[in-house]
């Protein structure tokens, strides 16, 4: 019996190809070339900005920032107030209202936006002496007036 089984299993083992084998010889052609797209680039994406990298001499550098329009910016603050954390619901209607903002985009600016949020907090917080809530952070007239100006570096403000 355990013969049958040895051999049994030394059967399969002739059968499946090696994981080598399936993988095939490695990739050596060049990435898929993308004819110009709506925003008048090559790189096969749709959306605010450039995403193609690189420059007419060959070398690659990091793309310009993307600055949205002023639209697109004000109903991403009003749904960040409502929901810093974008759900479902909130990213599939952003994504219908404004169609060239791509779900990368805009899961980074909440990302952002948070970050943001948590330094407007501690300088808020450092101006009061105490903890504050963030609807305390919203709803205070002046409590983020400046922050802008302000250092980054903590140790800079006092």
């Amino acid at each position: 019996q355990q013969n049958m089984m040895a051999a049994a299993a030394a059967a399969a083992a002739a059968a499946a190809p090696s994981a080598a084998a399936a993988a095939g010889p490695p990739r050596t052609t060049a990435p898929p070339q993308f004819a110009p797209d709506e925003d008048g680039d090559e790189d096969g994406v749709h959306g605010y900005g450039d995403d193609d990298n690189n420059n007419d001499d060959g070398d690659w550098r990091r793309r310009a920032r993307d600055r949205k329009p002023p639209e697109v910016l004000a109903e991403l603050e009003r749904v960040f107030l409502l929901e810093p954390y974008i759900g479902d619901e909130n990213k599939r209607r952003v994504l219908q209202k404004f169609p060239k903002l791509t779900e990368r985009q805009l899961i980074s600016w909440f990302s952002h936006r948070r970050r943001k949020e948590k330094w407007e907090m501690e300088v808020y917080e450092s101006r009061i002496g105490r903890k504050a809530t963030r609807t305390e952070l919203y709803t205070t007239p002046g409590a983020r007036d400046n922050i802008g100006s302000l250092p980054r570096d903590p140790a800079a403000r006092e």
